[in-house]
């Protein structure tokens, strides 16, 4: 079975920021569909209840010319945000492990799920944690993140002045609802950008006290 490759995050990190700059030019939100189809030649092909009978939003094809995706995501705009994250997810896969992915043998959903039980637990936690770390980073760059998120300092004393003892994760769900709209990403995924990149600690707003 393979086995990842322990990338340290700041690298890929850098490999995100790259690949952004590279094929839209730091455009935000990033236009990922359009990245994956017209840049990469990739297909996105929706598959119906794949969510329901396998678990998993979207899947690479071993030979990374196909992107498998539920098509509820596809087709139901109030999933939009899931949708385009779990293609930069599997962008992520791509960039990162593409030479792992085409050594595997599969050519249906079922095979890769039956294949993936296979995986060692913590060999295919690091696979995904890459790939999030990547996808993430992708969706939200660090630089645009921080200035937004300086913008919002007013909305941050506020937030101290009813919540003295608020932590850095509650502050950080409180500032990506509606924030999350500029970046096309699910709140959940804005704050564990805000949280992951230190950018709490960057303006100033955490001191040791808090961390």
């Amino acid at each position: 079975m393979i086995k990842p490759d322990r990338i340290p995050f700041n690298d890929i990190r850098k490999r995100a920021d790259d690949f952004r700059k590279s094929q839209c030019d730091n455009l935000c939100p990033v236009p990922i569909e359009d990245i994956i189809e017209f840049n990469l030649g990739i297909e996105i092909r929706p598959v119906a209840e794949m969510l329901k009978l396998t678990d998993i939003d979207a899947l690479l094809s071993n030979d990374l010319k196909v992107i498998f995706v539920d098509k509820s995501l596809v087709e139901n705009h109030r999933y939009l945000f899931r949708y385009r994250f779990a293609l930069a997810h599997e962008v992520g896969h791509i960039v990162l492990h593409s030479e792992k992915i085409k050594s595997l043998k599969f050519s249906s959903t079922e095979e890769w799920i039956s294949l993936r039980k296979k995986f060692n637990k913590d060999d295919l936690m690091w696979f995904e944690n890459q790939a999030m770390e990547f996808g993430g980073r992708l969706m939200v760059p660090h630089d645009q993140l921080l200035t937004n998120i300086m913008e919002l300092k007013p909305l941050i004393q506020k937030f101290f002045d009813s919540y003295p003892e608020g932590d850095p994760a509650t502050l950080a769900e409180y500032l990506s609802t509606g924030l999350n709209r500029y970046f096309e990403v699910s709140e959940e995924v804005l704050s564990r950008r805000i949280l992951k990149e230190g950018i709490l600690n960057k303006i100033g707003f955490y001191n040791s006290k808090h961390d």
